[in-house]
């Protein structure tokens, strides 16, 4: 079954990625639809992690086509990727262990009033997205280091949600 091309999120196409004399992808196809959850499953070595890196802007592809949300791109960067609504929760936590929670979800989108920044609103909305998305009351005012490795991951998941990702990617 073919699904709609206005349904894709995420369509590349004839990917292939060398380094040196390793081949680490030849003309690989990864088409993700929208409202879909998709695994990357296979043995070491397959290409799971370059094909996502290449997804992610780290590194670039020696050929093949990308299309986001309907959009051809032809460079992607780790900060175009997620403007263009696609965010990746990494192995490694990458938080700042003495931002708060609040901070933290916010991180890089703070709000505030004109050049200044709101500890408090940003913990409140922080508190009210923890609430909303997991049912989870975590005092938005704690710091990223007390935090459990799960209620870090949560605070993750958080940031790419109120920033409204289209696509999450979990590695």
């Amino acid at each position: 079954m073919q699904t709609a091309k206005r349904d894709i999120a995420v369509s590349m196409t004839g990917i292939s990625k060398r380094f040196g004399p390793v081949r680490a992808l030849e003309n690989a196809n990864l088409e993700i639809a929208r409202g879909s959850i998709l695994g990357l499953v296979g043995q070491n070595g397959a290409g799971k992690s370059t094909i996502i890196k290449v997804l992610a802007g780290i590194i670039k592809p020696d050929s093949g086509s990308i299309v986001i949300n309907g959009e051809a791109v032809t460079s992607l960067t780790p900060a175009s990727v997620e403007k263009l609504g696609v965010h990746f929760i990494h192995q490694d936590r990458l938080l700042v262990p003495t931002a708060t929670v609040g901070e933290a979800v916010f991180l890089g989108h703070e709000i505030g009033l004109g050049p200044f920044v709101s500890r408090r609103v940003m913990e409140r909305r922080a508190a009210d997205l923890l609430k909303r998305f997991f049912g989870m009351e975590l005092p938005a005012g704690t710091l990223v280091k007390d935090l459990t490795t799960a209620q870090q991951k949560v605070v993750q998941i958080t940031r790419a949600l109120a920033q409204k990702a289209s696509v999450l990617v979990l590695d």
